[in-house]
This record gives C-alpha cells, sequence and structure tokens, in this order.
C-alpha cells in the first residue's frame, strides 16, 4: 500500500516532464520532416471536361455511369430529338414540292420561250400576291411573339415567387424560341421575294419579253436555296442533340437524368480526361525556391509499389496557403508553392490520388560546379528551350547533331524518340536554331519504319546525312535491327528521304575473326557500341565507346568508301581500317576511369575534336571530357594514323557530352548533353587553344 502510494506520487512529479519530453520530441521529428524537401505530398490532377446540353429540350437518356471509361467521340447522352425530326421532314416535303415546281416550270419553258406582256403582269401579280401573303404571315407572327412575350414575363414572376415549377417556363420557352425563329426568318423571304418582283416589274416597265426561266424558275431556285440551307441548319442541330465525350476519361458525375428538361448550356455529365496526368506536388514554403523545372523526381503512388520518375514542367506563380490534404499536420495551416511533375508516359491513375514525392536534388552542386568550370568562358552549359507540345509526343536524348546552313538549323539525333505507348521508335530527326531552341514539329524520315538509339549523324559533300545507330545490345540483352541502323538520308521538299539502309552489326557478325582482331574486336562484337560519327573528304570516321583495347585505349575506325559499303556491303570494299587508338579518360563520380568516344568532329583537316564519357557506366553522376588531337600530315588519308595524343580542352562536371558540331559562329563548336530522362543541355564554346593551364586547354 504505502509502495503504491510513493508510486503515484513519482508519476505526479515526473508524468508533466516526461509529456512535455515527449512532445518535444514529436515536435522535433515533425520539423525535421517537413524540412526534407526529399518527402513532399502530391496528387494525381487530370484535366476536366463537362459534356453540356447544346439546346434546350427534354433529355432522352444517359447511355453512360459514374465511373465508366469512355474514349473521345463516345455518345454520352441524347436530347429530344422529335420536334427537330418533324421540322426536317417538313421542311423536306417542301423541297420536294419546290423541286417537283421547278421540274414543271423548266419544261414549260422548253414549250414556250417567251412570254407576252399579260404573263408577265400575271406573273407581277403573283409575286406581288405571294409578298402579300408573306407580310400578313409576319404580322401575325409578330403579334404572337408579343403575346408570348407577356406570358413569358408572367410565368417568370410566378417562377421568381415560387408560384409555379421551373420546368414549366422550360417547356414554355421552346414554343416561344420556335417562334422567335419564325419571327427572324419570314424578314428573310420577304425580301427574297421583294428582289424578284422589283425585277419582274422593271422588265414590264422595260416593254420587253423575258423567259419563262427568268421569273419563275428563278424564285423557284433562290427559295429552294433557302430551303437547303434551312435543312443544313436543322440538320446540324439534330446532330448536335446527340452528345459525345470531348476526350478519353472516365466519368466524374451526372447532373442530369432521362426525361428531364435542360436549358442549353446546363452540365450534364462531367468526365475526367486520364490522356495526360499529371502530378501536383505541394512544395513548402522554405524549399519553393530550391525546385527548378527540369529537376528529376521520384514518385510513389500510395497503395502501390513500385516508384515512377518524372520531371518538374512547372512552378506556381505565388506562394499561396497548401490544401488540407497535402499538410503534415491537417489542424496546422501551411503555405508552399505548387509543382508540376510530368510522368514520362501516360500512368493508370486516379486524378486526386495521393503521391509520396521525392526530388533527385543535384542540381545546387552540379550547377556550382559548371559555374566554376566555365567561369571567365561566358555562358556555361544552359537548358535546350524544348516546346511543351514537344514534350508530349516525344522523349529527347541528343546524341548528335550536325549544323545544316540550307536550314539554318542543327540536325539533332536523340537515342529514343515517342513514348513507349505512342510514336514508338518513330523516325524523326529533330532540328534546334542556333540559341538552342527545338522547333515543336519534328522531321519524319520517309523510306523507312522505325530507328532507334542513335548515336551519330554526319553531312555528306551534296547535303545528306549520314545517321548511325549504337549496334550494340540493350541492357536486356536484345538487338533488334533498329538499334543497328546505317542509313543515307537525302532531302526531299520538307523533310528527309532514306536513300540507302544496312544493319552495320550484321555485316560485322558474318565477318572472319582476323578481321575483327584487325578492328580491335578480338573478342567478337558482344560489348560493341559506337557512338561517334564525323564526315571528312567522303570518308567515314566512326568512335567507339566500347570495347576498349587491352590498354584501356578508345578505337577510332575509317571508312574510306561508305557507298561501296551500301552497293556490296563487303567491308573490303568499303575498306574499313582500325585508324587510331587514343587513350582518353572521364570521371565517374569522384573517381577517374577509362574512358570512350561519345562524338567525333574535324574542324579541319590538322585538328581532331572528340569527347569521352565512361567506357562503361560505373556512377550515377558521370562527368564527360572534350579533347583535343594534332593530327600529323595527310592523317586522313591514311589507314592508320596509330597512337595520336589527346589533351583536354575541358571537363564537364556531371554531364555527358554526346554530340558534336561545328557552330555558325566562326572558331565555335557546339556540345550537346544527354540527361536521359532529364532535361538536355548545350554550350557553345570556342575550340581553337591557346595556353595551358595545369591538365587542361584555355580557351
Amino acid at each position: 500500500m504505502r509502495l503504491h502510494w510513493k508510486l503515484q506520487a513519482i508519476v505526479a512529479r515526473m508524468g508533466p516532464v516526461t509529456l512535455f519530453a515527449a512532445t518535444c520530441c514529436l515536435a522535433g521529428w515533425l520539423y525535421l520532416d517537413q524540412a526534407q524537401l526529399g518527402n513532399v505530398i502530391g496528387y494525381a490532377a487530370g484535366a476536366a471536361f463537362t459534356v453540356a446540353s447544346t439546346e434546350p429540350g427534354r433529355l432522352e437518356r444517359v447511355e453512360v455511369l459514374p465511373g465508366q471509361s469512355v474514349t473521345a467521340g463516345q455518345v454520352v447522352a441524347y436530347l429530344d430529338a422529335s420536334q427537330s425530326e418533324r421540322e426536317i421532314d417538313i421542311l423536306e416535303a417542301e423541297y420536294q414540292r419546290l423541286q417537283a415546281q421547278l421540274s414543271a416550270a423548266e419544261e414549260e419553258a422548253a414549250h414556250t420561250r417567251f412570254m407576252d406582256r399579260d404573263h408577265l403582269e400575271n406573273v407581277v401579280a403573283k409575286a406581288a400576291l405571294s409578298l402579300r401573303r408573306e407580310q400578313v404571315a409576319l404580322e401575325r407572327v409578330r403579334k404572337e411573339e408579343q403575346a408570348l412575350r407577356k406570358e413569358h414575363d408572367r410565368l417568370r414572376r410566378l417562377v421568381a415567387k415560387q408560384l409555379i415549377a421551373q420546368a414549366k417556363l422550360d417547356a414554355f420557352n421552346i414554343r416561344y424560341g420556335a417562334v422567335q425563329k419564325e419571327l427572324e426568318d419570314r424578314p428573310r423571304t420577304i425580301r427574297l421575294i421583294q428582289q424578284q418582283l422589283d425585277e419582274a416589274r422593271q422588265r414590264l416597265q422595260q416593254g420587253f419579253q423575258s423567259m419563262v426561266l427568268d421569273v419563275v424558275t428563278k424564285p423557284l431556285r433562290k427559295n429552294m436555296e433557302v430551303n437547303r440551307r434551312r435543312l443544313a441548319q436543322l440538320r446540324a442541330k439534330q446532330a448536335s442533340l446527340v452528345l459525345r465525350a470531348p476526350a478519353t476519361g472516365r466519368v466524374r458525375t451526372i447532373h442530369r437524368r432521362g426525361g428531364e428538361v435542360v436549358l442549353a448550356g446546363e452540365a450534364i455529365v462531367d468526365l475526367i480526361s486520364d490522356e495526360q496526368v499529371q502530378v501536383v506536388a505541394c512544395v513548402s514554403e522554405e524549399d519553393a525556391m530550391s525546385v527548378r523545372v527540369g529537376d528529376q523526381v521520384s514518385l510513389s503512388a500510395r497503395g502501390r509499389s513500385g516508384a515512377l520518375s518524372g520531371r518538374v514542367i512547372s512552378l506556381g506563380p505565388l506562394v499561396d496557403q497548401i490544401p488540407l490534404r497535402c499538410r503534415k499536420v491537417p489542424t496546422h495551416a501551411a503555405w508552399g508553392r505548387d509543382v508540376v511533375i510530368e510522368l514520362p508516359e501516360v500512368a493508370d491513375f486516379l486524378p486526386g490520388q495521393m503521391f509520396n514525392v521525392r526530388f533527385v536534388h543535384q542540381g545546387q552542386q552540379l550547377g556550382e560546379a559548371m559555374a566554376a568550370s566555365f567561369k571567365g568562358e561566358g555562358h556555361g552549359p544552359r537548358l535546350i528551350d524544348i516546346p511543351q507540345v514537344l514534350q508530349k509526343r516525344s522523349r529527347f536524348e541528343p546524341s548528335g547533331l550536325v549544323w545544316q546552313l540550307d536550314l539554318e538549323r542543327y540536325i539533332v539525333v536523340s537515342d529514343d524518340t515517342g513514348w513507349p505507348k505512342h510514336h514508338a521508335h518513330a523516325p524523326w530527326l529533330f532540328t534546334m536554331s542556333a540559341d538552342g531552341r527545338l522547333d515543336p514539329e519534328p522531321l519524319r524520315v520517309e523510306g523507312i519504319r522505325a530507328f532507334g538509339d542513335l548515336e551519330g549523324v554526319a553531312a555528306d559533300p551534296t547535303g545528306g546525312l549520314y545517321v548511325l545507330s549504337s549496334q550494340s545490345y540493350s541492357r536486356h540483352g536484345k538487338r533488334p535491327r533498329w538499334r543497328t541502323l546505317f542509313a543515307h538520308l537525302q532531302w526531299h521538299g520538307t523533310g528527309y528521304q532514306v536513300t540507302h539502309h544496312l544493319s552495320l552489326a550484321d555485316i560485322l557478325d558474318q565477318a572472319i575473326s582476323n578481321t575483327l582482331a584487325s578492328l580491335g574486336l578480338e573478342r567478337g562484337i558482344q560489348k560493341l557500341n559506337i557512338e561517334g560519327l564525323a564526315e571528312r573528304d567522303g570518308m567515314l570516321f566512326l568512335g567507339l565507346k566500347a570495347p576498349l583495347d587491352q590498354s584501356d585505349q578508345a578505337l577510332i575506325w575509317r571508312l574510306g568508301s561508305p557507298q561501296a559499303l551500301f552497293a556490296t556491303g563487303k567491308l573490303a570494299d568499303a575498306r574499313l581500317s582500325l585508324w587510331a587508338r587514343i587513350k582518353l579518360d572521364a570521371k565517374a563520380g569522384d573517381a577517374t576511369v577509362a574512358g570512350g568516344i561519345s562524338e567525333l568532329l574535324f574542324p579541319g583537316n590538322d585538328r581532331l575534336l572528340l569527347t569521352s564519357t565512361p567506357s562503361s557506366k560505373s556512377a550515377t553522376v558521370e562527368s564527360g571530357r572534350l579533347w583535343s588531337i594534332k593530327l600529323p600530315p595527310h592523317a586522313i588519308t591514311k589507314p592508320s594514323i596509330g597512337n595520336p595524343r589527346a589533351e583536354v580542352l575541358k571537363t564537364f562536371p556531371g554531364l555527358r557530352p554526346e554530340g558534336l558540331s561545328l557552330s555558325p559562329k566562326p572558331d565555335h563548336v557546339v556540345v550537346v548533353f544527354d540527361a536521359n530522362e532529364g532535361m538536355p543541355y548545350w554550350v557553345e564554346l570556342p575550340w581553337a587553344p591557346v595556353k595551358i593551364s595545369g591538365d587542361h586547354l584555355l580557351f
């Protein structure tokens, strides 16, 4: 009993302290958790569409259910078309009557070419009578419209006082609208008859005879034209009574049911499009300024396993209060910025579904490293400006480029084109302006169904292009034919046409072992990966990223006659030789590793520029380099130049140079960097070295 009393005393003394400490720990954990930019809440946002009534009337039936998937153009609901059908039947009968009158008039005109004055006066009298009838009918419609307008005002007042139902006013509006429409149409008919009457009277006053066809058939034809146009309007109206889904998606809400009266513009069904799902992340105010367009993002949907990758495509214009469901602590108000993330392809997520969002945040360190690397040299690497319409159509992973003077554009090849579910491996080339802006429409290459993993592009002396795929196996151990493409393209009007193409890997597979050994492929072509391509004096030079030789030197092949290879498919006829072995390196993380060739360029006969990246991927962050080789005399024409020495011109921290081209700016080159699913960069540099500083040549 005494022990129990002491325990109560201890709890009484220590309980508040313990509770205070636990509260502080919880608050500290929440603060630290909130401070982690890698731990953000987001939700899927889909485009919303409303299917609304096009005309006032009765809703006949709704064809969909809540949650149902629909495709663009699918029928969602039907409005009552019975009134339109009756009007169409009447007009069609009237049209047939006019057609019969026209036929009779034409037959009469065939027998009687001219009419006398009495006949013409009779026609004028008939036209005058028709005009009078139309004027009387117009007066009747005006009086009817005035009466209906008063009744309409009365019904509106009764509805406002809630003495009658809105449905009664809606039904009245249908009749009122028809009379208003007739009131609009009658004056046009009167003007036509008046014009016809004036023309007949003018002929009568001029005292000459006229053909029956001029007086009788002309008004008939005009009436038929009026009738035809009215029929077209009614048929268009009838078609508009069939309500269709404007986009592929799912039914969210059904506002009206069959049998109800609806007004023009009144919502019937709400849809959520699932063709383009984006994720909106709620980033806290403290972290909002550290997120950039193009940043990579890792996402995991709640209730599902596995992660998705995406990238930031836009940032909210202001810091605002975070929605309740995005808050770490729902009862505490929080402020932040919306960050819109685009998934690489259409994904099967419900709009509103929650995500855990993690930003892959290396941007600040990478930016500082690039700024230090390019200090004093003007602009460093900049993002390539990719139009949003192009981003939706295709991936863009630049792997080679060449300046085309006639187009005043760079032609850029990409590792991949399209998206896996649409336009995958489309035969597209991309065009980029001199200031790094991609055109929204890719250039289609005709004469081939697909290509992919393009790594090199080079211009030939005739204005055509050579394009080359890597010839490599994918990470899944497959090598489809489009990965082995070697082709020549020629410009035709608005795009390129394939003139020759073959599989270089297939030709190498058939070569004897001695031939492969002479090319540095003693172990076969299993690890072959060609990324560099350059043209000089009608010959092509191919730079290998892999394999390296036994001394970890990168290999360059010379193809003496590309046209002979296309013509015969024989390596001997094409004079393919191992032209050079070059010692290169690159950075994988903080380690220096053996480098393979990612691109080649001849800025002149005595100089070769090339870029290197790690020959085998060994780190998440890779830093490539730009190199220069001073060539011996007549090096281009020689089948081999041995082991020339390469000197480093530039290291690109955190970037993998993949494409290299002369710039339209004299003595400058352009380098493009592939960022896989990230936003790619480009940079323009002077290429002529002037002095040495440490292990780099400065420009």
